[in-house]
Protein backbone atom coordinates (compact mmCIF):
# COMPACT_ATOMS: atom_id res chain seq x y z
CA UNK A 1 0.00 0.00 0.00
CA UNK A 2 1.34 3.58 -1.21
CA UNK A 3 0.53 4.90 2.07
CA UNK A 4 0.41 2.07 4.62
CA UNK A 5 1.03 3.87 8.25
CA UNK A 6 1.95 6.72 6.96
CA UNK A 7 1.37 9.57 9.35
CA UNK A 8 -0.16 13.27 7.59
CA UNK A 9 1.96 15.96 8.84
CA UNK A 10 1.57 18.16 6.14
CA UNK A 11 0.53 18.80 3.12
CA UNK A 12 0.44 20.85 -0.52
CA UNK A 13 -1.94 23.86 -1.19
CA UNK A 14 -1.84 25.50 -4.86
CA UNK A 15 -2.14 29.05 -5.38
CA UNK A 16 -4.98 30.01 -7.77
CA UNK A 17 -5.47 33.08 -9.90
CA UNK A 18 -7.03 36.03 -8.36
CA UNK A 19 -9.81 35.98 -10.42
CA UNK A 20 -10.89 32.40 -9.70
CA UNK A 21 -14.02 32.03 -7.24
CA UNK A 22 -11.83 29.45 -5.67
CA UNK A 23 -9.43 32.34 -4.72
CA UNK A 24 -12.56 34.91 -4.69
CA UNK A 25 -14.72 32.88 -2.67
CA UNK A 26 -18.40 33.71 -1.87
CA UNK A 27 -18.48 35.23 1.40
CA UNK A 28 -21.43 36.63 1.94
CA UNK A 29 -19.99 39.80 4.60
CA UNK A 30 -17.69 40.59 1.57
CA UNK A 31 -20.89 40.75 -1.04
CA UNK A 32 -22.75 43.11 1.40
CA UNK A 33 -19.27 45.38 1.69
CA UNK A 34 -19.41 46.30 -1.70
CA UNK A 35 -23.37 46.16 -2.35
CA UNK A 36 -25.34 46.94 0.20
CA UNK A 37 -28.23 46.42 -1.61
CA UNK A 38 -27.48 42.69 -1.42
CA UNK A 39 -30.04 41.66 0.70
CA UNK A 40 -33.38 42.35 -1.11
CA UNK A 41 -35.21 42.83 2.33
CA UNK A 42 -36.25 41.79 5.89
CA UNK A 43 -39.48 40.94 6.48
CA UNK A 44 -41.24 39.04 9.01
CA UNK A 45 -42.24 35.08 8.25
CA UNK A 46 -46.03 34.52 7.60
CA UNK A 47 -45.61 31.23 9.14
CA UNK A 48 -44.05 31.91 12.43
CA UNK A 49 -44.66 35.19 14.43
CA UNK A 50 -41.30 36.27 15.66
CA UNK A 51 -39.05 35.20 12.76
CA UNK A 52 -37.69 36.60 9.99
CA UNK A 53 -36.94 36.00 6.40
CA UNK A 54 -34.49 37.36 4.16
CA UNK A 55 -33.66 37.20 -0.09
CA UNK A 56 -30.23 37.40 -1.20
CA UNK A 57 -28.99 37.88 -4.16
CA UNK A 58 -25.46 36.65 -4.85
CA UNK A 59 -23.69 39.41 -7.48
CA UNK A 60 -19.98 40.84 -7.25
CA UNK A 61 -18.88 44.12 -7.07
CA UNK A 62 -19.85 44.96 -10.71
CA UNK A 63 -23.33 43.31 -10.08
CA UNK A 64 -23.00 40.59 -12.11
CA UNK A 65 -24.84 37.29 -10.83
CA UNK A 66 -22.77 34.95 -8.95
CA UNK A 67 -24.28 31.71 -10.94
CA UNK A 68 -24.31 28.44 -9.37
CA UNK A 69 -23.70 24.89 -11.25
CA UNK A 70 -27.08 22.99 -10.00
CA UNK A 71 -25.34 19.44 -10.88
CA UNK A 72 -22.38 20.01 -8.50
CA UNK A 73 -24.73 22.12 -5.93
CA UNK A 74 -26.93 18.79 -5.40
CA UNK A 75 -24.01 16.89 -5.53
CA UNK A 76 -22.33 18.76 -2.37
CA UNK A 77 -25.68 19.07 -0.65
CA UNK A 78 -26.32 15.34 -1.01
CA UNK A 79 -23.00 14.87 0.73
CA UNK A 80 -23.72 17.17 3.61
CA UNK A 81 -27.65 15.17 3.64
CA UNK A 82 -26.73 14.31 7.69
CA UNK A 83 -26.44 17.45 8.68
CA UNK A 84 -29.97 18.68 7.15
CA UNK A 85 -33.26 17.72 8.64
CA UNK A 86 -34.75 17.82 5.25
CA UNK A 87 -33.01 18.00 1.51
CA UNK A 88 -34.67 18.41 -1.98
CA UNK A 89 -32.44 19.05 -4.80
CA UNK A 90 -33.90 19.44 -8.41
CA UNK A 91 -31.05 19.68 -11.04
CA UNK A 92 -33.44 20.37 -13.63
CA UNK A 93 -34.93 23.54 -12.44
CA UNK A 94 -31.68 24.55 -10.65
CA UNK A 95 -32.91 24.97 -6.94
CA UNK A 96 -32.27 22.95 -3.74
CA UNK A 97 -34.41 23.83 -0.34
CA UNK A 98 -33.26 22.38 2.76
CA UNK A 99 -33.62 22.63 6.68
CA UNK A 100 -30.78 23.73 8.52
CA UNK A 101 -30.96 23.74 12.49
CA UNK A 102 -34.64 24.77 12.03
CA UNK A 103 -33.88 27.77 9.63
CA UNK A 104 -35.87 27.01 5.96
CA UNK A 105 -33.27 27.91 3.27
CA UNK A 106 -33.42 27.71 -0.62
CA UNK A 107 -30.72 28.12 -3.07
CA UNK A 108 -31.40 28.91 -6.79
CA UNK A 109 -28.90 28.49 -9.65
CA UNK A 110 -29.14 32.11 -10.67
CA UNK A 111 -27.46 33.60 -7.85
CA UNK A 112 -30.32 34.53 -5.08
CA UNK A 113 -30.66 32.94 -1.56
CA UNK A 114 -33.46 32.83 0.52
CA UNK A 115 -33.49 32.28 4.38
CA UNK A 116 -36.87 31.60 6.22
CA UNK A 117 -37.25 31.17 10.33
CA UNK A 118 -34.64 33.05 11.47
CA UNK A 119 -34.59 35.15 14.76
CA UNK A 120 -32.74 38.00 13.50
CA UNK A 121 -31.06 39.95 11.19
CA UNK A 122 -27.71 38.84 12.56
CA UNK A 123 -28.78 35.49 12.60
CA UNK A 124 -29.59 35.59 9.24
CA UNK A 125 -26.45 37.14 7.91
CA UNK A 126 -24.25 33.68 9.94
CA UNK A 127 -26.48 31.23 8.18
CA UNK A 128 -25.94 32.95 4.97
CA UNK A 129 -22.34 32.89 5.06
CA UNK A 130 -22.34 29.21 6.41
CA UNK A 131 -24.90 28.26 3.48
CA UNK A 132 -22.62 30.02 0.56
CA UNK A 133 -19.39 27.97 2.32
CA UNK A 134 -21.44 24.73 1.43
CA UNK A 135 -22.33 25.75 -2.19
CA UNK A 136 -19.14 27.51 -2.88
CA UNK A 137 -17.86 24.38 -4.62
CA UNK A 138 -20.95 24.84 -7.33
CA UNK A 139 -20.36 28.69 -7.95
CA UNK A 140 -18.85 29.29 -11.52
CA UNK A 141 -15.59 31.18 -12.20
CA UNK A 142 -15.38 34.06 -13.91
CA UNK A 143 -12.12 32.89 -15.07
CA UNK A 144 -13.18 29.10 -16.60
CA UNK A 145 -16.55 29.11 -16.59
CA UNK A 146 -16.14 25.85 -14.70
CA UNK A 147 -17.63 25.02 -10.58
CA UNK A 148 -14.94 25.71 -8.34
CA UNK A 149 -14.92 22.38 -7.30
CA UNK A 150 -13.35 21.48 -11.07
CA UNK A 151 -10.82 24.56 -10.66
CA UNK A 152 -10.14 23.10 -7.32
CA UNK A 153 -8.71 19.74 -8.93
CA UNK A 154 -7.01 21.63 -11.33
CA UNK A 155 -9.68 19.85 -14.08
CA UNK A 156 -10.48 23.31 -15.68
CA UNK A 157 -6.98 23.77 -16.52
CA UNK A 158 -6.81 27.34 -16.12
CA UNK A 159 -6.83 28.41 -12.17
CA UNK A 160 -3.54 27.55 -11.01
CA UNK A 161 -0.87 29.67 -10.51
CA UNK A 162 2.20 27.58 -11.38
CA UNK A 163 4.92 27.60 -8.96
CA UNK A 164 3.27 29.71 -6.43
CA UNK A 165 2.27 26.76 -3.88
CA UNK A 166 3.45 26.79 -0.22
CA UNK A 167 3.92 23.54 1.95
CA UNK A 168 0.66 23.43 4.60
CA UNK A 169 1.52 22.20 8.14
CA UNK A 170 -1.50 20.16 9.41
CA UNK A 171 -1.09 21.38 12.60
CA UNK A 172 -1.20 24.74 11.98
CA UNK A 173 -4.72 24.69 10.74
CA UNK A 174 -8.10 25.16 12.30
CA UNK A 175 -9.63 21.89 13.19
CA UNK A 176 -6.55 20.35 11.73
CA UNK A 177 -8.13 16.28 13.15
CA UNK A 178 -11.16 17.16 10.24
CA UNK A 179 -8.46 17.72 7.83
CA UNK A 180 -6.41 14.83 8.89
CA UNK A 181 -9.12 12.09 8.82
CA UNK A 182 -10.23 13.45 5.79
CA UNK A 183 -6.74 12.95 4.32
CA UNK A 184 -6.53 9.54 5.92
CA UNK A 185 -9.94 8.51 4.14
CA UNK A 186 -8.55 9.42 0.81
CA UNK A 187 -5.17 7.42 0.94
CA UNK A 188 -7.27 4.77 2.36
CA UNK A 189 -9.34 5.03 -1.00
CA UNK A 190 -6.48 5.48 -3.59
CA UNK A 191 -4.93 2.66 -2.03
CA UNK A 192 -8.22 0.16 -3.19
CA UNK A 193 -8.10 1.72 -6.09
CA UNK A 194 -4.41 0.33 -6.92
CA UNK A 195 -5.23 -3.05 -6.08
CA UNK A 196 -7.99 -2.43 -8.99
CA UNK A 197 -5.10 -1.04 -11.47
CA UNK A 198 -2.96 -4.45 -10.43
CA UNK A 199 -5.78 -6.37 -11.31
CA UNK A 200 -5.84 -4.50 -14.99
CA UNK A 201 -2.05 -5.28 -15.40
CA UNK A 202 -2.55 -8.51 -14.33
CA UNK A 203 -5.47 -9.47 -16.69
CA UNK A 204 -3.58 -7.70 -19.70
CA UNK A 205 -0.50 -9.18 -19.30
CA UNK A 206 -0.99 -12.85 -18.32
CA UNK A 207 -4.48 -12.71 -20.31
CA UNK A 208 -6.63 -13.79 -17.55
CA UNK A 209 -8.61 -12.81 -15.12
CA UNK A 210 -6.60 -11.72 -11.46
CA UNK A 211 -7.46 -14.24 -8.83
CA UNK A 212 -8.19 -11.87 -6.36
CA UNK A 213 -11.20 -10.36 -8.05
CA UNK A 214 -12.91 -7.24 -7.56
CA UNK A 215 -11.24 -5.09 -4.97
CA UNK A 216 -13.61 -3.18 -2.49
CA UNK A 217 -15.90 -1.23 -4.05
CA UNK A 218 -18.40 -0.40 -0.83
CA UNK A 219 -15.43 0.22 0.34
CA UNK A 220 -14.16 2.35 -1.43
CA UNK A 221 -17.22 4.49 -1.21
CA UNK A 222 -17.39 4.68 2.12
CA UNK A 223 -13.94 6.13 2.45
CA UNK A 224 -15.12 8.24 -0.58
CA UNK A 225 -18.00 9.35 1.19
CA UNK A 226 -16.31 10.13 4.59
CA UNK A 227 -13.48 11.93 3.04
CA UNK A 228 -15.77 14.63 0.90
CA UNK A 229 -18.15 14.91 4.23
CA UNK A 230 -14.96 15.91 6.60
CA UNK A 231 -13.60 18.06 3.50
CA UNK A 232 -17.14 19.73 3.03
CA UNK A 233 -17.31 20.14 6.90
CA UNK A 234 -13.72 21.90 7.47
CA UNK A 235 -14.81 24.44 4.62
CA UNK A 236 -18.53 25.08 5.99
CA UNK A 237 -16.46 25.80 10.15
CA UNK A 238 -12.98 27.39 8.46
CA UNK A 239 -12.37 30.17 10.19
CA UNK A 240 -11.43 32.60 6.65
CA UNK A 241 -12.44 31.59 3.16
CA UNK A 242 -8.39 31.18 2.67
CA UNK A 243 -8.51 27.65 5.22
CA UNK A 244 -11.48 26.84 3.41
CA UNK A 245 -10.13 26.44 -0.17
CA UNK A 246 -7.91 23.56 1.51
CA UNK A 247 -11.41 21.63 1.67
CA UNK A 248 -12.64 22.74 -1.57
CA UNK A 249 -8.90 20.95 -2.84
CA UNK A 250 -9.84 18.23 -1.01
CA UNK A 251 -13.06 17.55 -1.99
CA UNK A 252 -11.48 17.55 -6.21
CA UNK A 253 -9.43 14.85 -5.05
CA UNK A 254 -11.91 12.49 -3.76
CA UNK A 255 -13.96 13.56 -7.15
CA UNK A 256 -10.57 12.69 -9.49
CA UNK A 257 -9.58 9.59 -7.47
CA UNK A 258 -13.31 8.23 -7.86
CA UNK A 259 -13.34 9.01 -11.32
CA UNK A 260 -10.32 6.98 -11.87
CA UNK A 261 -11.88 4.40 -10.14
CA UNK A 262 -14.49 4.13 -12.50
CA UNK A 263 -12.40 4.48 -15.22
CA UNK A 264 -10.14 1.69 -14.17
CA UNK A 265 -13.83 -0.30 -13.76
CA UNK A 266 -14.14 -0.01 -17.52
CA UNK A 267 -11.02 -0.69 -18.80
CA UNK A 268 -11.02 -3.89 -16.38
CA UNK A 269 -14.00 -5.20 -18.14
CA UNK A 270 -12.97 -4.66 -21.21
CA UNK A 271 -9.81 -6.45 -20.41
CA UNK A 272 -11.33 -9.51 -18.31
CA UNK A 273 -13.53 -10.15 -22.04
CA UNK A 274 -10.36 -9.76 -24.31
CA UNK A 275 -8.50 -12.55 -22.19
CA UNK A 276 -7.60 -15.95 -24.08
CA UNK A 277 -7.53 -13.04 -27.27
CA UNK A 278 -3.35 -13.56 -28.02
CA UNK A 279 -3.34 -9.84 -28.36
CA UNK A 280 -0.05 -9.99 -26.17
CA UNK A 281 1.77 -6.94 -27.94
CA UNK A 282 -1.68 -4.62 -28.18
CA UNK A 283 -2.37 -5.60 -24.62
CA UNK A 284 1.50 -4.91 -23.01
CA UNK A 285 1.21 -1.56 -25.17
CA UNK A 286 -1.64 -0.57 -22.97
CA UNK A 287 0.20 -2.01 -19.70
CA UNK A 288 3.27 0.27 -20.54
CA UNK A 289 0.70 3.60 -20.74
CA UNK A 290 -1.52 2.42 -17.79
CA UNK A 291 1.83 1.86 -15.69
CA UNK A 292 3.60 5.38 -16.62
CA UNK A 293 0.06 7.69 -16.07
CA UNK A 294 0.08 5.39 -12.54
CA UNK A 295 3.29 6.63 -11.80
CA UNK A 296 2.74 10.25 -12.41
CA UNK A 297 -0.61 10.24 -10.84
CA UNK A 298 0.89 8.65 -7.68
CA UNK A 299 3.72 11.08 -7.24
CA UNK A 300 1.58 13.90 -7.84
CA UNK A 301 -1.02 12.76 -5.12
CA UNK A 302 2.01 12.20 -2.91
CA UNK A 303 2.62 15.62 -3.37
CA UNK A 304 -0.12 17.26 -2.61
CA UNK A 305 -1.22 14.82 0.36
CA UNK A 306 2.34 14.51 1.79
CA UNK A 307 3.75 17.93 0.85
CA UNK A 308 6.42 15.74 -0.77
CA UNK A 309 7.74 18.07 -3.48
CA UNK A 310 10.62 15.97 -4.17
CA UNK A 311 9.31 14.24 -7.45
CA UNK A 312 7.54 17.51 -9.08
CA UNK A 313 10.30 18.02 -11.52
CA UNK A 314 9.97 14.59 -12.65
CA UNK A 315 6.30 15.35 -13.13
CA UNK A 316 6.32 17.48 -15.65
CA UNK A 317 8.57 15.76 -17.63
CA UNK A 318 6.65 12.32 -16.98
CA UNK A 319 3.76 14.33 -18.23
CA UNK A 320 5.18 14.94 -21.79
CA UNK A 321 6.45 11.38 -22.34
CA UNK A 322 2.66 10.31 -21.35
CA UNK A 323 0.98 12.76 -24.03
CA UNK A 324 3.38 11.40 -26.69
CA UNK A 325 2.48 7.56 -25.17
CA UNK A 326 -1.18 8.04 -25.29
CA UNK A 327 -1.10 9.47 -28.18
CA UNK A 328 0.97 6.40 -30.27
CA UNK A 329 -1.36 4.03 -28.29
CA UNK A 330 -4.77 5.10 -29.79
CA UNK A 331 -3.28 5.77 -33.29
CA UNK A 332 -2.27 2.83 -33.21
CA UNK A 333 -5.25 0.66 -31.86
CA UNK A 334 -7.40 3.10 -34.00
CA UNK A 335 -5.88 1.71 -36.78
CA UNK A 336 -7.03 -2.14 -36.31
CA UNK A 337 -10.27 -3.78 -37.86
CA UNK A 338 -10.36 -7.34 -36.54
CA UNK A 339 -12.49 -8.83 -34.10
CA UNK A 340 -11.56 -7.35 -30.24
CA UNK A 341 -11.35 -4.20 -31.98
CA UNK A 342 -14.14 -2.47 -29.75
CA UNK A 343 -12.64 -4.03 -26.95
CA UNK A 344 -9.21 -2.68 -27.75
CA UNK A 345 -10.98 0.80 -28.29
CA UNK A 346 -12.53 0.73 -24.94
CA UNK A 347 -9.02 0.06 -23.01
CA UNK A 348 -8.19 2.76 -25.36
CA UNK A 349 -10.75 5.43 -24.30
CA UNK A 350 -9.48 4.19 -20.82
CA UNK A 351 -6.25 5.12 -21.17
CA UNK A 352 -6.94 8.47 -22.35
CA UNK A 353 -9.39 9.11 -19.54
CA UNK A 354 -6.94 8.11 -17.03
CA UNK A 355 -4.05 10.61 -18.90
CA UNK A 356 -6.76 13.46 -18.46
CA UNK A 357 -7.48 12.38 -14.59
CA UNK A 358 -3.65 12.70 -14.33
CA UNK A 359 -3.04 15.69 -16.19
CA UNK A 360 -5.70 17.34 -14.10
CA UNK A 361 -3.85 16.34 -10.65
CA UNK A 362 -0.66 16.84 -11.34
CA UNK A 363 -1.36 20.30 -12.32
CA UNK A 364 -1.62 21.70 -8.83
CA UNK A 365 1.72 20.86 -8.10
Amino acid sequence: MLWENKILSKFYAPVFHENCIVSRGVEIKELLDVRKEAIAYFQPCVSEKGKLMADIELKDEAGKILAIDPEMLCSLLEIHRRRFSSLKCSRGLGVAKFTLKGREISVFQKGKLKIQRALDKEEILKVANSVARLFWGASLCKVCGQPAIYCASGRCGRCVERKSGQVIYVQDLPNHAVIAEAVDRLMKAFDIVSKMKDELVFSLERQKESAEGGAGAAEFESFIQRAQYLALYFVSEAPTKKDGVLGLLLIGVAREIADLRDTLEKMLGAARRLSFSGRYFEANRIVEGVNLIWGVFAYALDALLSGNLGAVDEIKLKNDEISREVEEIKNYLGKLDEENRDLLSELSDGIVGLQKICSSLSSLV
